[in-house]
């Protein structure tokens, strides 16, 4: 593996390097270190190749296991060689959570290195009953990652999908209206730049761009990738730091013959894209139909983003994050939808393995600011994962703490334990869960993960499983106590 020594002795010099007007592009490899990061929307282990969907939870193990589930997937594997390449350079995690899963909770916790229940709009942070939803806004007087990044020397920038509202509202950039013929849309293509703006100039983003919500009509990746490689174009002789979220599956890779790729949150696009994905338009309006092939959609992405920093020859110096929101199933509790898809790729840096370690959205912030040479990181609650994906020093920790809608739970290696907070649940909340979880209303909850990780068998109440569950249920207390 290659050392880490020289990258971060030469680090405070070439922070100070700047991208030259007469000379936009680099010809030769810069030394300095970027950072990607790239969030897909809903991805679940059953979506990508790299996991075994005999081994982890899905939609797809469901059925293979013999319990009903309308989402599964017949393919044995999909059209994805970018994502399957990247996968076998990276560091793969088995166990990687989102504290929250569901979008704009789990976001907040990428940005801002907190826990939901910790942004500002709540107005007791200690009890038990907060219901995590929606309102996890970024506030202008926090602070955030892009602004820590931007002490650091890197520009940074924000592509796609944003839904973290907008002072301290529930703003989206478009809803389920369909493009040109509604005065909804209008309004909100007209508010467009009042979004670009709130990013750059309140929440600390160099650049904002591309940016959309998740209206199924309006699920535009090329519009994005195209932004992205306009932005290294731009700077790629300096340290950049750029927040990729991809808006799609957005649930289960469904059938979106829909999608017309003229339509953006500016309004319509018109001619060719200046980067284009691995198919025709003709050719995706036909794979569109197979809905698995969204998946070859996404991948095409990818494949972009490595396309464009090969360009550059800046392959070799950029590590790239890949992971998720969440999964679709069991989206807005505390089951194993907190546990994504997730690796670290920098193959120059980074040797590839398989880690079976617990790691937390919580620890993204710390991390990806010691990897660009941040040396102060008391401030955080997570961990840096640093010493964990670049030379296996295993982190002090025992369990994480998960918490959405009226759920709170705790998760070690081994065990899950769950708390219903409430005796009600919000219908819109209950998406399909119900049905995937026969023990979704039960107020305790214990699953034995490692026999047990679709969490099917409630183990709560049980004689011998007294002690681990008082065990837990204390540790439960110790997060919420914090």
């Amino acid at each position: 593996m290659r050392s880490l020594s020289n990258l971060i002795l030469i680090f405070p010099l070439l922070v100070l390097f700047a991208c030259s007007e007469e000379k936009p592009k680099s010809t030769n490899k810069v030394n300095h270190l970027n950072i990607v990061f790239v969030i897909i929307d809903d991805l679940d282990f059953d979506e990508v190749n790299f996991y075994d969907r005999r081994n982890f939870p899905s939609y797809t193990n469901d059925y293979l296991n013999g319990r009903d589930s309308k989402y599964r997937y017949k393919e044995q594997a999909f059209v994805m060689p970018t994502l399957d390449k990247m996968a076998e350079e990276a560091v793969v995690f088995n166990r990687f959570y989102t504290p929250s899963p569901v979008c704009t909770p789990s976001r907040f916790v990428t940005l801002t290195g907190k826990y939901a229940h910790e942004s500002t709009y709540q107005s007791d942070t200690s009890s038990k009953h907060i219901n995590i939803a929606f309102e996890a806004y970024l506030k202008p007087s926090e602070d955030n990652l892009a602004k820590r990044l931007n002490q650091l020397g890197y520009t940074t920038a924000f592509f796609g999908k944003y839904h973290n509202g907008m002072n301290d509202k529930p703003v989206y950039l478009l809803g389920n209206e369909e493009p040109n013929k509604n005065a909804g849309y209008l309004q909100r293509k007209a508010n467009y730049p009042l979004f670009k703006s709130y990013l750059e100039d309140s929440i600390g983003f160099d650049v904002a761009d591309r940016l959309m919500s998740e209206a199924q009509s309006m699920l535009n990746v090329d519009w994005i990738d195209e932004g992205v490689g306009e932005f290294i174009n731009g700077h790629a002789a300096e340290p950049f730091f750029l927040y990729i979220s991809l808006p799609i599956p957005h649930g289960y890779y469904w059938p979106t013959d829909r999608i017309d790729t003229r339509y953006t949150s500016e309004g319509i696009h018109e001619g060719d894209y200046a980067i284009k994905n691995d198919f025709s338009d003709a050719e995706r309006k036909n794979w569109f139909n197979n809905s698995s092939s969204l998946g070859t959609w996404l991948d095409g992405s990818m494949g972009n983003l490595m396309s464009k920093l090969k360009e550059h020859n800046l392959d070799e110096n950029t590590l790239i994050i890949f992971t998720s929101d969440h999964q679709s199933r069991g989206k807005m509790t505390v089951y194993e939808s907190a546990r994504v898809p997730t690796f670290f790729w920098m193959p120059e840096m980074l040797e590839p393995k398989r880690i079976e370690t617990l790691g937390s959205f919580l620890d993204l912030a710390p991390t990806l600011l010691s990897f660009a040479g941040e040396t102060d990181l008391q401030d955080f609650k997570g961990l840096d994962l640093k010493p964990l994906v670049a030379k296996d020093i295993e982190p002090n920790r025992e369990a994480l703490f998960l918490e959405c809608g009226s759920f709170r739970g705790v998760v070690t290696k081994k065990w899950k334990y769950i708390e219903k907070t409430t005796h009600t649940l919000e219908k819109r909340f209950v998406y399909d869960n119900a049905k995937v979880f026969p023990h979704f209303k039960d107020s305790i909850q214990l699953y034995d993960l490692q026999s047990d990780f679709a969490e099917q068998n409630n183990l709560a109440g049980e004689p011998e499983y007294r002690v681990i569950q008082e065990d837990l249920a204390e540790q439960l207390n110790m997060f919420l106590e914090e």
